[in-house]
Parts: C-alpha cells; sequence; structure tokens
C-alpha cells in the first residue's frame, strides 16, 4: 500500500506520457504503465490506466509485418530492438496487466501464447525468455479455470462466446459445438488447459452424461453405454 500511495503522488506531478527523462535509470521507451505491468503490480497498473484516462500499452507489430514502422526497425540497433520487443512482451503477457484491458482472459492468454511462440523464434537469441513468457500465459488459463468451484462455472466458461479473432471465431461457428472456449484451445494447442482436471470432470459429464451414474453402471451397461452415445456425437460433429 506504501509503494502504491508513493506513485499515485509521484505521478499526480508528472506526465504519464513523458518518456523517461533519465536513461541511466531505464530505457527511454520505457514508461511508468509498461514498467508496472512488467513487475506485475496490479494497484499501480489499475491506477495508471484509470488516471487521466491512460491509454494502454500499444501492441508490438507482428514478426512478420512488412511495415514501414518494423521496416525501420530492422536498421536500428539490434539490441536494442531486441530488449525493447523483450520489455513491451513482458509487460503485455503479465496477466495483472491483460485482466485490466480485456474481456476474456483466456482467449487473450491463447492468442499470446501462439504469438509469444512466433516471436521466440523470430529473436532465437532471446528464445528463452519468450518461450517462458508463453508458459506463463498458458499456465494463467490453467491456474484461472482451476479456480472454478463447482462444475456449473466450469460450463459457464466453456460455454462462453469468446472474443477472439474473427477468422478463428468464423471457423468454430460452421462446427456444431457447445464448447466453443474448448474448441478454440485445441485450436491454439492448449493441452494442459484440456487435461486441467476440472476440464476433464466437466467432459466427462458432456460425455457420458452423470459421471456418478457411470461409476456405478455395471461392466455390461459400460459396454453397451457408448453404442448409444457414440451416433449422436458423431451426427452432431458431422452434420
Amino acid at each position: 500500500f506504501r509503494q502504491y500511495t508513493i506513485v499515485k503522488l509521484f505521478c499526480e506531478s508528472y506526465d504519464l506520457d513523458k518518456e523517461c527523462p533519465c536513461p541511466s535509470d531505464f530505457p527511454v521507451w520505457v514508461t511508468p504503465l509498461s514498467l508496472a505491468a512488467e513487475m506485475g503490480c496490479y494497484e499501480i497498473i489499475d491506477y495508471l490506466l484509470n488516471c487521466r484516462d491512460h491509454d494502454t500499452i500499444p501492441e508490438p507489430h507482428p514478426v512478420k509485418c512488412r511495415c514501414r514502422v518494423l521496416c525501420s526497425l530492422k536498421t536500428g540497433d539490434q539490441l536494442e530492438v531486441a530488449q525493447r520487443a523483450l520489455h513491451i512482451y513482458t509487460a503485455i503477457s503479465q496477466p495483472s496487466y491483460y485482466i485490466h484491458v480485456t474481456n476474456d482472459p483466456f482467449t487473450r492468454s491463447f492468442a499470446l501464447y501462439k504469438r509469444l511462440i512466433e516471436v521466440a523464434d523470430f529473436y532465437v537469441p532471446l528464445k528463452p525468455a519468450f518461450i517462458k513468457l508463453a508458459e506463463r500465459a498458458q499456465q494463467f488459463a490453467v491456474d484461472l479455470i482451476a479456480e472454478c468451484r463447482d462444475a456449473r462455472e466450469v460450463r459457464v466458461i466453456l460455454t462462453h462466446s469468446f472474443c477472439g479473432k474473427k477468422k478463428v471465431w468464423e471457423r468454430l461457428q460452421t462446427i456444431p459445438n457447445e464448447v466453443p472456449i474448448l474448441l478454440m484451445a485445441l485450436d491454439y494447442r492448449q493441452k494442459c488447459f484440456v487435461a486441467q482436471p476440472n476440464i476433464q470432470i466437466v467432459l466427462k459429464e458432456f460425455w457420458i452424461g452423470n459421471y456418478y451414474s457411470w461409476r456405478v453402471m455395471s461392466t455390461m451397461k459400460k459396454a453397451v453405454h457408448p453404442i448409444h452415445t457414440n451416433p449422436r456425437c458423431c451426427h452432431t460433429y458431422t452434420t
């Protein structure tokens, strides 16, 4: 709380959009918001985003972008470019930051994981650092779904229409399903999310109905049950 109060008093007399005047302490591209996000200071991030209508951290251009902005960076100091990219991606991939700027943290986590893997292949010397950021984004979605206290909460998340990329959403709309978030997780290859125990328990319920009823079935009934279930499932996913 003391740290938050000090930062608040300092920011009231400082231009938040101004670059750092002390390059010996921080690189010139570091802003109060990006530094707070990099450090994971939740209260300070919340304050900076709400005071004076401060903007969010600008999203970096995709590594395959061929616009003038990225091309001009390629002709500059490559060490500075790489360090700046690492700083920005560390900030925007911090869960305590992006839960403030998105209504769908699961979609955000999945998309960040995929993008950070692509960036890691571009900045090869910094690949371990970017891989670590990707794993953090992936683990946040797993930890978040683990906070669900019952199957109803898990079903609410899995059946929620996500706010992902338009092309991904349009493709998933062509597949009749009851769990769009789960299909998106598969699309982004989020194995840890799909394998999370809460997800698996609810999936069993989707597949075999009441899990308790399945466990108390006789061996004969368990053998016959898929005969009635599989045709319906196959018909659903092929029509």
